[in-house]
């Protein structure tokens, strides 16, 4: 019985010593983080139409891509065999210039949330949740919250009984919808959990500003296990609503976040990582390519 006991209490001491030991490393790595460039740059021409800048806001590393839709691809493509893909592999197989993560997934890959792809629906909206939808036209961009209603047709929970979505290549859901029509809108009818509107994680979301034009943002930052683990970096989701006005986003839609959050610029990834895992495979992912590339 006592050697039981010694066992536990040194089972006990061990897990305490790997918790503090993992947050040690994540105390330096974020420590390290800060050292990198944390000044707002001015944006960089990657391709014609295609702009980069690096970006600082209540004191968080965030990453903007613009895009002017008359001169570059917006596609949304599939990890390899539906299942999970890093995004610099994809965007490498796909010879993007930008690739960014899209939606909520489960582990075996399959969208957590609506889902549409040339044009066949993957996922269909189930939730009432924030979605984008769009074609190859710079004007087709559409943001809205999808949900089925009780007869399992898809309806608005904004728009009119126009079937947007039904003419569109693309719809990737998210959650929630941060702006629309130039008004912050209020996540409560989209039912995410509280804790994941206000604790400070990592952000990745994408907008349309005043000037028609596309931008992906990813803020750098943690997730769950880095936040429980004492490491607390990001936004809340009222700070990110606040960024992307800044920004001129007249209609803005948050997407997958935590570790998921990635940005891969002419192949590489800019942003940092919330923890040691490195870049996560997701589910799917937002690409652009510009128009004139040969």
């Amino acid at each position: 019985m006592l050697d039981n006991i010694q066992i536990k209490d040194i089972s006990y001491y061990q897990s305490k010593i790997a918790l503090i030991f993992c947050s040690l490393l994540l105390f330096l790595l974020a420590g390290c983080s800060t050292l990198q460039q944390n000044t707002p740059s001015e944006p960089e021409t990657i391709e014609n139409g295609i702009y980069f800048k690096r970006d600082s806001y209540l004191g968080k590393r965030i990453f903007v891509v613009k895009v002017d839709p008359d001169k570059a691809t917006v596609s949304s493509v599939r990890a390899a065999a539906n299942g999970l893909e890093k995004p610099s592999v994809i965007a490498q197989r796909e010879n993007a210039d930008i690739a960014i993560n899209a939606g909520y997934f489960l582990k075996d890959g399959t969208p957590a949330g609506a889902f549409k792809h040339h044009p066949h629906w993957i996922q269909k909206p189930k939730k009432n949740r924030g979605v984008i939808g769009w074609t190859k036209r710079a004007d087709s961009f559409k943001f809205d919250r999808l949900k089925r209603d009780n007869k399992g047709h898809i309806v608005s929970d904004l728009q009119d009984k126009s079937l947007w979505w039904e003419k569109q290549m693309y719809v990737v859901g998210g959650a929630p919808l941060l702006i629309y029509n130039g008004e912050a809108l209020d996540p409560a009818p989209e039912a995410v959990l509280e804790s994941f509107l206000t604790r400070r994680y990592a952000r990745t979301a994408v907008c349309m500003d005043n000037q028609n034009k596309f931008l992906l943002v990813v803020v750098e930052g943690g997730d769950w296990l880095s936040w429980n683990l004492g490491f607390r970096n990001g936004l809340t989701m009222n700070e990110l609503t606040d960024y992307l006005k800044t920004q001129n986003c007249v209609h803005a839609l948050n997407l997958d976040g935590g570790k998921s959050s990635t940005m891969v610029v002419q192949g590489k990834v800019v942003n940092s990582q919330p923890h040691f895992f490195g870049e996560r495979p997701v589910s799917d992912v937002i690409t652009v390519r510009c128009d004139s590339k040969k």
